[in-house]
């Protein structure tokens, strides 16, 4: 029987890291234009960033820990 890596789970880091990565840029983006953060102080832009780092590394920690299991 034949079975597909994504249908397994068994897609592998890269993949997820790289997904991840794009939706950092998309996310910082966001930030920067949409909610008006370009023109802020340094430290809401700081802030907002980190939120999305912390977001981003807890939701890979969980990806990478779960599939230890």
């Amino acid at each position: 029987m034949r079975r597909e890596s994504g249908l397994s789970g068994r897609a592998g880091f890269a993949p997820v890291a790289l997904m991840f990565g794009v939706s950092l840029v998309k996310g910082w983006l966001v930030m920067m234009d949409f909610m008006a953060l370009r023109g802020a102080p340094a430290l809401w832009r700081r802030l907002m960033a980190g939120w999305l780092l912390i977001v981003v590394a807890l939701i890979l920690a969980a990806y990478v820990l779960g599939a230890r299991s």
